[in-house]
C-alpha cells in the first residue's frame, strides 16, 4: 500500500508542477515547499515555528532546542491532498532518499489542527533531549503532545488535553502494562490493532506519570537524558511499579476522567523567512532521476550490469534478481539509473517509504 501511495504521489505532483508555481521558504527550523501564494506561505511557516516553540516550552526538554530543519510539503488545498491519500487523512509523514523525515499536508488545516505534525515535532524534540528512550515513552510522549493547541494571537499553548478516541478505547479494552513496558522494535511487525492498542496505552501511561508522578517522572527522564539503560532507570525510580500495580493504578486514574491540563505562555515567533522559487518537473536537469517506477529502475540496473559485468561463475555472483550486488552498484550502474525518485515540485530526491 505504501508503494502504491508513493507512486501516486510522484505522478500527481508532476502533473501539478507543470501548471503551478512552487516556492521554497526557509526559516530557522523548517524548509517548506508549497504551491500557496508567497504571502499565505509566509504566514503558515510562521505558525509552524510558533508550534515548534510552543511544544518545546510546554513539554520536557533540554537546555536548548535541537538544531536542523524539518522538511514540509504544503499543498494548497484539500483536493490536492485527496490525490495522495484518503480524504480522512490530514497529512502523513514520509522519508526522502537521504532518510530525512518529511511531512506532507494541506494548508486547509492550521498547524494546531494537525496531530501528525505535532507527533513528528515531539519525536524531533524528544530525540535530541533523551539519549535513551524505551518504545512506550517514545510514542507516549509524542501522543501526549498531539492534542496541544496553540494560539499565536494570545501567545499561549494548551498542553495535556485528553484524546477522546484513545480514552474511550482504553475504557473498553484492558491493558497489560508489563507487556507495554517490554515492547521494543518488534511493535511495527505487529497487526495494526495491536499497534493502536500500544499507542493508546503509552499515551495514557505518560498522562498518568505527568499528572500523578511528576517529580519521579522528571527524575526518570533525567536518567534517560544521561543515557542510562531504560529498564535500570525505571527500576531505580519506580521500584514498586510492576505490571500488575501499573494496571491497577493507571486504570483507576482513567476511570476518574480527570486529566491535568495546563496553559502556558508561548510568545509569537519572530525571525527571518527566506523565499525562493523552485524548479518544476519539466525544468529538472537531465542527469537527475525522474522515474518513480521501482520495476523500471530494476530493469535498467539489470541491463547495465549484464553489459559490463564479467561472464562465467563471477557473473552469477554479481548479477542476481535485483540486477547486481549492492557492492557493485556504484561501479556498474550509472548515476541516473539508481532507484531514487524525484519529487518534481519540491526538487528533492524521494523514496517510496511512507510512514503510516
Amino acid at each position: 500500500m505504501r508503494a502504491a501511495l508513493a507512486a501516486l504521489l510522484f505522478a500527481s505532483t508532476a502533473a501539478h508542477a507543470e501548471g503551478a508555481s512552487w516556492t521554497e521558504l526557509r526559516t530557522a527550523h523548517f524548509v517548506v515547499r508549497t504551491d500557496l501564494s508567497t504571502d499565505d506561505a509566509r504566514k503558515y511557516i510562521v505558525e509552524l515555528e510558533h508550534m515548534r516553540d510552543a511544544l518545546f516550552r510546554g513539554s520536557w526538554h533540554g537546555p536548548t532546542p535541537p538544531p536542523g530543519h524539518m522538511l514540509v510539503t504544503l499543498l494548497a488545498d484539500r483536493s490536492e491532498m485527496a490525490e495522495f491519500a484518503s480524504s480522512t487523512f490530514a497529512g502523513f509523514a514520509a522519508a526522502n532518499a537521504f532518510g530525512e523525515r518529511m511531512l506532507v499536508f494541506s494548508a486547509d488545516h492550521n498547524p494546531s489542527e494537525l496531530p501528525v505534525l505535532k507527533h513528528e515535532l515531539a519525536h524531533w524534540l524528544n530525540g535530541a533531549f533523551l539519549l535513551r528512550q524505551p518504545r512506550w515513552l517514545n510514542e507516549g510522549l509524542a501522543c501526549y503532545l498531539e492534542t496541544a493547541r496553540t494560539n499565536s494571537a494570545e501567545g499561549t499553548v494548551v498542553i495535556g488535553e485528553p484524546d477522546p478516541n484513545r480514552r474511550d478505547h482504553l475504557l473498553t479494552f484492558p491493558t497489560d502494562y508489563a507487556r507495554v513496558l517490554a515492547t521494543g522494535r518488534e511493535l511495527f511487525m505487529a497487526p495494526k490493532e495491536e499497534i493502536l492498542d500500544f499507542y493508546a496505552a503509552s499515551w495514557l501511561l505518560v498522562h498518568w506519570l505527568a499528572d500523578e508522578q511528576r517529580p519521579r517522572f522528571n527524575q526518570y527522564l533525567g536518567r534517560l537524558a544521561k543515557a542510562q539503560e531504560p529498564k535500570a532507570a525505571w527500576n531505580a525510580v519506580f521500584p514498586e511499579l510492576d505490571g500488575a500495580r501499573l494496571d491497577k493504578d493507571v486504570h483507576a486514574y482513567l476511570m476518574r476522567r480527570r486529566f491535568g491540563i495546563g496553559r502556558i505562555a508561548a510568545p509569537p515567533w519572530e525571525g527571518p523567512v527566506e523565499v525562493r522559487p523552485t524548479r518544476a518537473a519539466h525544468e529538472a536537469p537531465r542527469d537527475r532521476p525522474t522515474r518513480a517506477s521501482p520495476a523500471r529502475a530494476r530493469a535498467v540496473r539489470r541491463r547495465y550490469a549484464r553489459r559490463r559485468a564479467p561472464r562465467g561463475p563471477r557473473a552469477r555472483r554479481t548479477i542476481g534478481a535485483r540486477g547486481c550486488d549492492r557492492s557493485q552498484q556504484s561501479r556498474l550502474v550509472p548515476r541516473h539509473a539508481w532507484p531514487f525518485c524525484r519529487w518534481p515540485a519540491a526538487g528533492i530526491p524521494f523514496r517510496a517509504d511512507l510512514a503510516g
